[in-house]
């Protein structure tokens, strides 16, 4: 028990022993970083004095430099200002006389397209006005869209039956002649003998699409509930 105390206690002073030693490294130590930093400091201190002064004397240069560069520069600032004034008048000019002659050009282009669309209209009118005329006469039609024809009404029918342009039209499956009808005041709610409507007319005819086109301009001109 006694051997292992005093093994202890000797490594007790054989650690206090090194860290002494320690310690009086790490001050060894500090103290050589302070002084070289007093150094350090003591040098930027000499160097920042002997910059100040090159600084002051290459600022005085400098300030005479910038005094006469400031005057050239002002002279040609005027300068300068003076011509993008003018340049900016001149492109203000040719910019509103180009706006001026491209509002010109489209207003004319417009006129031009207004005309050649009235002509074209005027054109159709009188081509459709043509072929109505044809066909009510091919048709035996009178020349009035809304007066009925009389024809036979054969063995199913007794007497004679009324048959209106449109709904011959219908029956035809002419689309253009049904628009031209409609377009020429056609009633397209008028009905015919058997009481049917031109609409009512085209959807019984209608076979596997058959008469679309015609069934799309009647229901867009006869009243919801008309066609009934």
């Amino acid at each position: 028990m006694d051997t292992v105390d005093v093994s202890i206690g000797e490594q007790e002073k054989e650690k206090e022993k090194q860290e002494q030693m320690d310690r009086e490294k790490e001050e060894a130590r500090e103290r050589e970083i302070r002084e070289e930093e007093e150094r350090i400091i003591a040098d930027a201190k000499k160097k920042k004095a002997e910059d100040d002064k090159k600084k002051a004397e290459a600022e005085a240069a400098k300030r005479r430099e910038q005094e006469v560069a400031d005057q050239l520069a002002k002279q040609e600032a005027e300068e300068k200002e003076r011509l993008e004034t003018e340049e900016k008048t001149r492109v203000e000019a040719e910019e509103k006389a180009r706006v001026e002659e491209e509002e010109k050009k489209a207003e004319e282009a417009r006129k031009a397209a207004e005309l050649k669309e009235t002509k074209a209209k005027e054109a159709a009118k009188l081509k459709d006005e043509a072929s109505l005329s044809k066909w009510l006469t091919e048709n035996k039609f009178s020349k009035k869209v809304n007066e009925a024809k009389k024809v036979s009404g054969g063995m199913a029918f007794s007497g004679k039956k009324s048959v209106f342009p449109i709904h011959q039209a219908v029956e035809q499956n002419d689309h253009d002649m049904v628009r031209i009808l409609l377009e020429s005041e056609a009633t397209p709610s008028v009905k015919n003998s058997a009481g049917k409507t031109p609409l009512q007319v085209a959807e019984k005819l209608d076979k596997n699409k058959s008469h679309d086109k015609v069934i799309a301009l009647l229901k867009k001109q006869v009243p919801q509930g008309a066609a009934a």
